[in-house]
């Protein structure tokens, strides 16, 4: 059977994150995709195609993803990853039921990273110390996607970054988002425990 499977507690589970996240004006999920969306790492270059990955999607998002697309809330990918076309067919194949095109990818492709760097002068990616400020960039170019395909205004704070990477949670907190790092235990109950304390 094509897609991740789940079971019908975990759908009420993830249902009610849904209604939690609602409840906290949490329009948009903004989702790493490497260690956290999936428990491995592609290193930017896999070349084993999507079907060996649709396996590392962890069961969380399996019921996650779908129930959040059911309620109309903006499933988002930020990525340094340069493969959104792997990315979107894991997606397709792990969630064949779902609406996964309204699902906006933002890779670090190579041609994003220059019109960043052109439109910018990097000061949208890079701190004044030269380091990259986290997922911003992804984010608000996830952002004007979204206006442009929806006319959805969407504040800092009505968005949820869901990362491994620390740094990155603690760069959108910063810009006002609300951040979670992601872990290997990570489940639906830890997910709920978190959106509670919002």
């Amino acid at each position: 059977m094509p897609g991740v499977t789940s079971t019908a507690s975990e759908a009420q589970k993830a249902e009610h994150v849904v209604t939690m996240l609602l409840e906290k004006n949490i329009k948009m999920l903004a989702l790493d995709f490497d260690q956290t969306l999936i428990s491995v790492h592609t290193g930017g270059s896999w070349r084993q195609g999507a079907k060996s990955l649709v396996q590392h999607v962890r069961p969380c998002f399996a019921v996650l993803i779908p129930a959040m697309l059911r309620h109309n809330l903006f499933v988002t990918i930020a990525t340094y990853s340069k493969q959104p076309e792997l990315i979107q067919e894991v997606l397709q194949q792990a969630f064949p039921d779902s609406p996964t095109e309204k699902i906006v990818i933002q890779a670090s492709t190579r041609e994003w990273m220059e019109q960043q760097q052109r439109d910018s002068g990097g000061e949208i990616l890079l701190s004044l110390k030269g380091e990259i400020l986290g997922k911003e960039g992804h984010i608000a170019a996830i952002i004007t996607e979204l206006y442009q395909r929806t006319h959805a205004i969407i504040h800092p704070e009505e968005i949820l970054l869901l990362d491994d990477n620390l740094d990155n949670v603690r760069t959108a907190v910063e810009f006002r988002h609300r951040g979670f790092q992601i872990k290997d235990d990570v489940s639906l109950d830890s997910i709920k425990r978190y959106v509670n304390c919002i």
